[in-house]
């Protein structure tokens, strides 16, 4: 009779925790990631992921680079989402790929609807912030470099380089 009991105990525990707890679903969207060729470092000044002999570096990186604050925020707003950008990110988990140039974003909601809207929204928003932040380095470099090359001498090295630079931004 005691281990019937206990049994009959534990199932009603399993029974009454299913029937009470949050349902959590989640949803998925992936993204690639794709880091230019740079072996010189032209570009290193714009912040673009660059190509690396660790073939794990751009793709950890870019798992860093987007589970951001501003990011959070950009989401938020575009999906009319209550509270801060900390909570937002708690509801999502980016992870690389294995093996490939792949990012997986997970977000999680108490609907399915609502994960699939986090998770595709917090992409969006992910890569609309990084390129706000490409174009902004960029705003900021390119009247740099064309000065340098207008300065240099022609057939200079530092006149080739700048040319090199402006001409792949």
């Amino acid at each position: 009779w005691l281990i019937v009991a206990a049994v009959a105990v534990t199932t009603a525990f399993a029974v009454l925790y299913v029937a009470t707890a949050d349902k959590v679903y989640e949803a998925e969207v992936q993204i690639v990631v794709n880091a230019v060729e740079d072996p010189d470092g032209a570009l290193a000044g714009v912040g673009l992921l660059t190509q690396s002999n660790d073939p794990l570096r751009a793709i950890e990186t870019a798992s860093a680079l987007i589970k951001t604050n501003a990011a959070a925020e950009l989401a938020a707003a575009e999906l009319n989402l209550d509270g801060s950008p900390s909570s937002i990110l708690n509801k999502i988990t980016i992870e690389p790929v294995a093996e490939s140039d792949v990012l997986n974003i997970t977000a999680r909601s108490s609907t399915a609807e609502g994960a699939a809207a986090l998770a595709n929204g917090f992409a969006e928003a992910a890569i609309t912030n990084r390129t706000r932040i490409l174009h902004d380095r960029i705003d900021e470099e390119l009247p740099i470099l064309e000065k340098r090359l207008k300065l240099a001498p022609a057939g200079s090295v530092e006149r080739d380089n700048a040319a090199l630079v402006v001409n792949r931004l």
